[in-house]
């Protein structure tokens, strides 16, 4: 790639990547130049979500099958002929846009290791609303120190430096930086300006408000009482015998299939038998072809004093009840009632971070915030605040710190 092909490509662009940059694009380990190709990737998203939602009248809702294809299309456009291999684009395209149409071959070759890049619908920038449709979120900034912002708006960077300039007389170009999906803006070109909204760390990266209010309390080892009581007064509880009955009334080609998630790192993998004895405070999944999947936490009718919740010991179903979870709680509440050898890990190596198992979506927003560059499955290089970002990762998604042991 000629000096020429680099600054035509970053023109075409519109984002001032370094030659560094550049370059990464055609290394032959995909996982080098991801960081470079998803910023590509989420930059053409948002020209995409321009172009397709912007009527006469207002900004709308894009179909997320329009918006892949746009963003597919561009993608080849403009990195094919700068000598970026086809399978480096399509594998970024999956990963970055979340789309699941991997092949066979490709789903046993990348998978395992891209579910643990973050997806475009993380970013903030836009949100999928239901029924295949994306819609443009509001401008907004997160402060990350005094130095540098992070910018969240689905304006191609080209619209956002031009708003900008026209605000500020001393706003450079090279402000705007990307950073993965995200992009910071150096705060000596706007000072403390606010020209967009500010939000909060804590908004930005979505905790469950639920477990918000949990996890900020001052006493974690109350945890999970605070959670089980919680779990408990939201109420619509049924028997074992309840459900199986449930179960019983369905038509005969009714199939279903109920495990334990007997830690995080096993997932859901133990059946569940409703009629003989259940562990309590394990998760159950209740997965059937009718609707989407269910999850109860078992809890004794009559908790005990002190609770057993890391014993998860078998019981008669006669004295279980078994109360309804919330999908976007169950990462929290297996990691608050998992005994202390199943928590999941965090260690710090220098500028980088190696965490045991998948973060849920606040931790994925966490690492994008610090510009978390993948490096392998579960190691990521921090170029700035890697310890503020592990104290994050152990305070808000409750890992532990095995430097700490």
């Amino acid at each position: 790639m000629t000096l020429i092909d680099c600054n035509e490509f970053r023109k075409t662009i519109g984002i001032n990547f370094s030659d560094e940059d550049v370059m990464k694009l055609l290394h032959d380990d995909f996982d080098k130049s991801y960081s470079v190709l998803c910023a590509v990737i989420a930059e053409l998203t948002r020209y995409a979500m321009f172009d397709l939602s912007n009527s006469d009248t207002s900004m709308s809702p894009v179909h997320t099958s329009s918006l892949n294809n746009w963003v597919q299309k561009k993608t080849r456009a403009l990195l094919l002929p700068l000598g970026v291999s086809e399978q480096h684009i399509r594998r970024a395209i999956l990963c970055t846009m979340g789309m699941k149409s991997y092949t066979q071959d490709e789903r046993q070759k990348w998978y395992d290791s891209d579910r643990w890049h973050t997806k475009i619908t993380s970013s903030g920038e836009i949100l999928r609303v239901g029924d295949g449709y994306n819609i443009s979120m509001p401008d907004r900034l997160i402060v990350i120190d005094d130095d540098l912002v992070m910018l969240i708006s689905s304006k191609p960077t080209l619209f956002v430096e031009r708003e900008l300039q026209s605000h500020f007389d001393d706003f450079k170009k090279e402000c705007v930086k990307p950073n993965g999906l995200i992009r910071t803006i150096s705060r000596k070109g706007i000072g403390k300006s606010n020209i967009y909204q500010n939000q909060p760390l804590e908004s930005f990266i979505g905790i469950p408000p639920e477990i918000y209010e949990l996890l900020k309390s001052n006493n974690q080892s109350h945890l999970p009482s605070k959670l089980l009581e919680f779990v408990r007064n939201q109420g619509g509880s049924r028997t074992p015998r309840d459900l199986q009955n449930e179960i019983n009334s369905q038509p005969p080609d009714f199939n279903y299939d109920m495990k334990y998630c007997e830690t995080e790192r096993f997932w859901f993998n133990r059946n569940v038998i409703l009629n003989s004895q259940i562990m309590q405070y394990r998760l159950i999944k209740f997965e059937s072809q009718y609707a989407a999947n269910e999850y109860f936490l078992p809890l004794p009718e009559k908790e005990t004093t002190p609770l057993q919740w890391e014993a998860s010991t078998m019981s008669p179903v006669g004295g279980v009840k078994l109360y309804p979870v919330e999908p976007k709680l169950i990462r929290y509440i297996m990691r608050i009632l998992a005994a202390p050898g199943d928590k999941p890990t965090i260690k710090v190596n220098k500028d980088r971070i190696e965490i045991s198992h998948y973060p849920p979506a606040s931790g994925k927003r966490l690492l994008m915030i610090y510009g978390a560059e993948f490096i392998s499955r579960g190691v990521y290089r921090i170029p700035r605040g890697v310890e503020e970002l592990a104290n994050n990762l152990v305070e808000w998604n409750l890992y532990r710190r095995l430097d700490d042991d």
